[in-house]
């Protein structure tokens, strides 16, 4: 019976591992980028490097409707099995949004887990302070979590009146599509 059961083990570990080292990751990067094309968001002159188990996609240069949006200077996107996530480093957006927050995001992180499978999540870091981000798939609510550096509070007051201050001294934006 033990031996049975380590053997179902050994060959599942086997098939999962397998199966993360010859995900088509380049396909489904294409695939995505393919699918944000409907909602005009075009993605250019990136380079692409297949890794053992993500996908490294540096210098994307991203613009909504021909207007540019922005500029990554790279993305990791690692596909498991349980756990997802995209990496975006170094991100400039675009000179129209100063006006409402700071251009400059050092880092976003979002990721996806089957342990928790009804929500995304994200944590950034940027100009604007830190962020935390939830969004649940079954109820299509968003809530955003700031703790919004000095230069948020100095230069972009406006743009924090659209959250609430919590107890614990976060800003919190919640909104349901």
């Amino acid at each position: 019976m033990v031996k049975k059961l380590l053997k179902f083990l050994s060959y599942s570990l086997f098939f999962i591992f397998a199966l993360i080292l010859f995900t088509p990751k380049n396909s489904i990067y294409y695939f995505a980028e393919e699918n944000l094309k409907k909602f005009d968001l075009v993605i250019s002159n990136e380079s692409l490097e297949d890794d053992f188990t993500t996908l490294k996609v540096k210098n994307l240069e991203i613009s909504a409707k021909s207007i540019d949006a922005g500029v990554v200077e790279e993305l990791d996107l690692t596909l498991l099995v349980v756990y997802n996530k995209l990496l975006f480093t170094n991100v400039e957006l675009s000179s129209l949004v100063e006006s409402y927050l700071p251009s400059k995001i050092e880092n976003l992180e979002i990721f996806y887990t089957l342990f928790n499978p009804l929500f995304v999540e994200a944590k950034s870091n940027g100009a604007f302070g830190d962020a935390r981000v939830l969004f649940n798939l079954q109820t299509q609510e968003l809530s955003i979590y700031l703790y919004p550096s000095k230069k948020m509070f100095s230069s972009y007051r406006n743009s924090l009146k659209y959250f609430k201050k919590s107890e614990t001294g976060e800003y919190v934006y919640a909104k349901t599509f």
